[in-house]
């Protein structure tokens, strides 16, 4: 038998993990859908070493319509997965593919 204080604890916390149990349901029904309107572009991302689903999802979720852009070149740097060199007052910058901030 649990003292006062430690059941009403227990019940939030109860709460607090059927709330949470329910967000997760509704994210899973929303990337169900994702995946089914988005299927080929989701495996084209996914074609790429190292990308996997929840990663493709992520790269989708921030493109948006894969449509605007004019190539996959363009796409790749638009999300970050292309290396970049910049060049400001003889200071020489190189950044790596930022395709590893997705981990």
């Amino acid at each position: 038998m649990l003292p006062e204080r430690y059941k009403k604890e227990a019940e939030r916390m109860s709460k607090n993990l059927d709330s949470t149990e329910q967000s997760l349901k509704l994210i899973e029904e929303e990337t169900k859908k994702a995946l089914n309107k988005n299927k080929e572009y989701i495996q084209t991302i996914m074609s790429m070493p190292g990308i996997g689903l929840y990663t493709s999802l992520a790269i989708m979720s921030y493109m948006g319509d894969c449509k605007r852009f004019s190539s996959a070149k363009q796409a790749a740097y638009y999300v970050g997965l292309v290396p970049r060199v910049d060049i400001s007052g003889g200071l020489l910058r190189q950044n790596c593919p930022s395709r590893l901030s997705f981990y």
